[in-house]
């Protein structure tokens, strides 16, 4: 079973560090199997008008987008949050209505926030050598129009989310900030997280593609904001390659 990873900041005064290896319940991705039992290849089958995942890339193919060459000097992958739907699709549930659980913003699939769950994903963790510093990456695919609601709802974030408890830095005060740009890709939503507990602050950046919606965080000390910026145009460039 290949469920996506959502995982809670684990380090605390230096700077937040997501940990692989942990589930958040109620957001992470159904098995794709259990799910819809259809492959895409099944899927494709089925007419485009009666197929909502018709077009769609598979996590498999969102896989090869993730950036895997250029990784800065001293981080390694952890192999446990390498993880992907496969050549399956997931059915989404009806989206949320509940307000979002601010804190999972320094989590991975902080993407989940905007309520919505994708068909297809992929998603990659980096650490340094030091755990001090990490960035992660994941590119979910969206049903019809769906994208375009997922990056409204993460542009809102800022007023339904303005701070939040860091319960690993004794519930230190985090502080949201949002922008909005239309580049790259189809828009972006650029969150940065400041506390003072923290020795620097967090950058998120979602950038819509299509019915893609790729996103990273990127906690390294001084440089969070243009690694994350570098992260999120590379992998923007290669999910334009696969069409």
């Amino acid at each position: 079973m290949r469920l996506k990873r959502l995982c809670s900041i684990a380090a605390a005064a230096a700077l937040p560090l997501a940990t692989a290896g942990c589930d958040l319940p109620g957001l992470s991705h159904a098995s794709p199997a259990a799910s819809t039992g259809r492959s895409a290849a099944a899927g494709a089958a089925v007419s485009t008008s009666a197929n909502p995942d018709a077009g769609l890339l598979t996590g498999t193919q969102l896989k090869a987008a993730l950036v895997t060459t250029g990784i800065p000097s001293g981080y390694a992958a952890v192999a446990a949050s390498a993880v992907d739907s496969g050549s399956s699709y997931v059915s989404p549930s009806p989206p949320s209505t509940t307000a979002p659980k601010c804190a999972n913003l320094i989590a991975s699939g902080w993407v989940n926030l905007a309520g919505y769950q994708s068909a297809s994903f992929a998603q990659s963790d980096y650490v340094n050598s030091g755990k001090s510093e990490e960035f992660l990456q994941e590119i979910d695919a969206f049903q019809g129009s769906t994208a375009q609601s997922v990056m409204a709802n993460l542009a809102k974030l800022g007023t339904s989310c303005p701070t939040f408890k860091d319960a690993n830095t004794k519930n230190s005060t985090v502080k949201v900030s949002v922008t909005t740009a239309g580049s790259p890709g189809a828009g972006s939503v650029t969150i940065t997280l400041t506390d003072p507990s923290w020795a620097s602050s967090a950058t998120l950046i979602a950038v819509r593609v299509g019915s893609n919606v790729i996103s990273v965080l990127n906690s390294a000390t001084g440089t969070s904001s243009a690694y994350a910026n570098t992260l999120a145009s590379a992998i923007t460039a290669n999910v334009g390659k696969l069409g």
